[in-house]
């Protein structure tokens, strides 16, 4: 079967790199990634707070061949398209999809968009009020309820760039002008700009394009906060939106290699899954405790977080997993056939992966912005392999999940 994440990669003389895949799909999708996000914003920088994702709802609207408010995503609409952009930590991410007849004036466009806008002061006055709105509706940041909200930023903190970094106050938002974002426009003609595209060929004259962007080094300082424990003792804390005890335990590091990455990721997989997850068995069908048992995963470009989840009835329950999970742990880890079972199982399951171009599209972009390149299928499944070894998954476990290294709490509902 064919590689689904073989990319053809090409770096240009001003340091953009092209990734491309030939895909057999009518239609094209196409990202491109600037290399500047929130963390750049600050004084430091001279970057007003809030201005990397103010700028990419703004640029949207007007370029050079598309003067007309909107003129160009309509077009992409009205062709059965669509066009959607994103502001991370440290990028920011320009993604359309259309039609594979039409890409060429679609390329044009979005190159217009991100290299060429218009920027237009009632736009900017317009813009104030939706980021003021879309700020609103961010109350529990950096998660989306008030447990998520404990978990993210009481209990562990993952929050590496602040709400302020995001969306500005109402003061950074009232200083953004023609003559800020132009400056901060300035800045987008880096060196590091990856773009990446599939689709059944390679779109005529975009390599010529961007070939002649007049790039440069852009020594930006990240204003990114490390992970770090609020209270990493167990404890006990009340929520209104939860009904029954649910037990978290969970640690952060360093951003992994892409090999441990995936150790990791098999690990939590093998522990949680319905199949054959040990955990799952030990908790659903020996005891009858759980419905099911869950992991969640924070990545940033320097660290990752991770944390599991088991949802139970009573305390004495929470009790016995807490002092009993490190042994089931250790002992599902250090038994080969098992493992063994696993692996085959996630390697038959990688059948159902990348199954869309726009899944494709989406790992590589997690690949480059996470380690400035693709990772191929093959690749992925030699680092699934070695996890048949329990020393090798014993010393994961002890190097990114050991008790030690571990917090843990219980969200008890406030009417328990």
């Amino acid at each position: 079967m064919r590689d689904r994440q073989i990319f053809e990669t090409e770096t240009l003389k001003n340091d953009i790199n092209i990734h491309y895949y030939k895909s057999e799909n009518p239609f094209v999708v196409l990202s491109v990634m600037i290399p500047i996000g929130s963390a750049h914003s600050g004084d430091n920088n001279n970057i007003i707070m809030g201005t990397p994702h103010f700028f990419e709802h703004l640029i949207l609207h007007r370029s050079k061949r598309h003067s007309k408010k909107d003129e160009f995503m309509k077009w992409v609409g009205s062709k059965g398209g669509f066009i959607i952009a994103s502001t991370n930590q440290f990028t920011t991410i320009y993604t359309i999809q259309i039609k594979a007849e039409y890409v060429q004036d679609a390329w044009q466009g979005l190159y217009s968009l991100i290299f060429e806008p218009l920027l237009d002061t009632e736009d900017i006055e317009i813009e104030r009020s939706i980021i003021i709105n879309e700020r609103g509706l961010c109350k529990w940041f950096p998660g989306d309820s008030e447990l998520s909200n404990y978990i993210w930023s009481h209990w562990m903190d993952t929050t590496s760039v602040t709400r302020r970094q995001i969306f500005g106050d109402d003061t950074d938002l009232s200083k953004m002008s023609n003559l800020s974002l132009t400056n901060f426009h300035s800045l987008y003609k880096s060196q590091g700009i990856h773009v990446i595209v599939a689709g059944p060929s390679r779109i005529p004259d975009m390599y010529k394009e961007l070939d002649n962007i007049p790039t440069r080094q852009v020594r930006l300082i990240e204003n990114s906060i490390p992970f770090s424990w609020k209270k990493k003792g167990y404890h006990e804390s009340a929520f209104s939106d939860i009904e029954a005890p649910i037990y978290f335990t969970g640690t952060f590091y360093d951003l992994p290699s892409e090999k441990e990455r995936a150790a990791i990721h098999f690990l939590f997989e093998y522990l949680t899954n319905f199949s054959n997850g040990p955990i799952y068995k030990w908790l659903r069908q020996e005891k009858g405790w759980v419905y099911e048992v869950n992991y969640h995963r924070i990545i940033t470009k320097k660290q990752e977080a991770i944390v599991l989840e088991i949802p139970l009835q009573n305390l004495l329950q929470v009790n016995e997993v807490k002092n009993e999970l490190s042994k089931h742990i250790e002992t599902a880890i250090s038994n080969p056939d098992l493992l063994r079972a696993e692996v085959d199982r996630q390697l038959d399951g990688m059948v159902f992966s990348y199954q869309t171009v726009e899944n494709i599209v989406s790992e590589a972009l997690h690949d480059v912005e996470h380690y400035g390149f693709v990772t191929s299928e093959a690749k992925y499944q030699q680092y699934k392999e070695l996890c048949v070894d329990p020393a090798y998954i014993q010393m994961i476990y002890i190097k990114y999940f050991a008790p030690e290294l571990r917090g843990e709490f219980c969200a008890i509902p406030k009417q328990f």
